[in-house]
């Protein structure tokens, strides 16, 4: 027991940290699925986010694949562990295929004129947040440092860019803020319990 922390409840009232604002990103459930409602200029960005991912499970699912059914062929002694290891893994990369689609299939298909949201597995969503964010900065950033003469064009496509950064910066920032959101850091709930 930290006798430290019974001594310091006894002196100071329990003050947890004030919960996150309710922005853009709230978690359901224990945390493990965020709902992100997005703004109609980010429908791109998470779009192409989707896609992005899709390579590398899709790349994942084959090397799953190739490993089990190397397995499945040999002949006799085959170890459990490994044909199990490897299926598992297999089944992993296709459920996330699965999710993945799951979560495009529930985007408009067209620019809407309202916010939408995004709703999947955590680690998932958070993920597709971090990178449409920094895909959105980075080419903001590549516009920024072009030497192309300006116009009404490239003049209105930089003013989108900021105006989709900003959102996905604040998408990011409230989704930051779910995931390291803590009651109250010294809290730990007894072992007998």
């Amino acid at each position: 027991m930290q006798s430290h922390r019974i001594e310091a409840s006894a002196q100071r009232p329990l003050r947890p940290a004030p919960s996150p604002t309710i922005g853009s990103v709230q978690a359901l459930g224990l945390s493990d699925v965020l709902r992100a409602e997005l703004q109609p200029c980010q429908l791109a960005g998470i779009v192409d986010e989707l896609d992005e991912l899709r390579g590398p499970l899709l790349e994942l699912l084959e090397v799953a694949r190739r490993g089990w059914e190397e397995l499945a062929s040999r002949n006799g002694g085959d170890p459990l562990g490994a044909a199990a290891a490897a299926e598992a893994k297999l089944e992993s990369a296709a459920y996330s295929l699965r999710v993945l689609s799951a979560i495009r299939s529930e985007l408009p298909s067209t620019t809407p004129d309202e916010p939408f949201a995004v709703v999947g597995p955590a680690t998932m969503v958070s993920t597709l947040i971090v990178g449409a964010a920094r895909n959105v900065a980075d080419t903001l950033a590549e516009s920024l440092r072009s030497s192309a003469r300006p116009s009404s064009a490239t003049d209105s496509a930089l003013q989108q860019l900021a105006i989709a950064a900003q959102a996905w910066v604040e998408t990011y920032i409230d989704c930051r803020s779910i995931e390291w959101y803590c009651f109250d850091p010294d809290f730990e709930l007894p072992p007998e319990l």
